[in-house]
């Protein structure tokens, strides 16, 4: 999974007063609305770039990860990993070209992976003696990538290799 399928991948966002998901291609091609093996596979949610969308992205995330196979450790793991990069994405994209942070969630050759993406260019943190640790604990807790470009930066996480399934398989 790179950034570039995150734009083809199925979306359900989460922020909106109605809750109400959109209908959009996951990367297999499937429909995430109608399609339930398509919904437990992937999610998507692009998010103001604001501390309280972490809040909403880890409700999300967490549901999503109680419907894969991880072990409960697994879960909380992936979902802390996966909130510091949405903090990163929020504090340290500068000039954004869009407002928001998209992250991208898929089961996938029997690992979990979590996609993300904000659209500024990257910022060094404020130098502080509990500052600049995100990295380091993102990585003892997942596999994880970071690839920084003018237009954004993408954390690519992935659960540890274990076997994963969507329900029902």
């Amino acid at each position: 999974m790179t950034s570039a399928s995150m734009g083809s991948a199925s979306a359900e966002r989460i922020g909106s007063e109605s809750g109400a998901a959109s209908r959009a291609p996951c990367t297999d091609g499937s429909l995430l609305l109608g399609a339930p093996a398509a919904r437990d596979r992937c999610r998507e949610w692009r998010l103001p770039a604001t501390a309280g969308s972490v809040r909403v992205l880890r409700r999300g995330l967490h549901a999503f990860l109680q419907g894969t196979s991880l072990s409960g450790d697994q879960c909380y793991d992936l979902l802390l990993a996966a909130c510091e990069a949405a903090s990163n994405a929020i504090e340290h994209a500068q000039h954004p070209s869009e407002p928001f942070f998209d992250v991208l969630t898929e089961v996938d050759d029997g690992r979990v992976s979590v996609l993300v993406r904000d659209f500024g260019v990257w910022r060094e943190g404020l130098a502080g003696p509990h500052r600049g640790r995100g990295l380091g604990m993102m990585r003892a807790l997942a596999d994880m990538s970071l690839d920084s470009q003018p237009g954004g930066t993408t954390v690519t996480l992935r659960s540890r290799d274990v076997d994963v399934r969507p329900p029902g398989s």
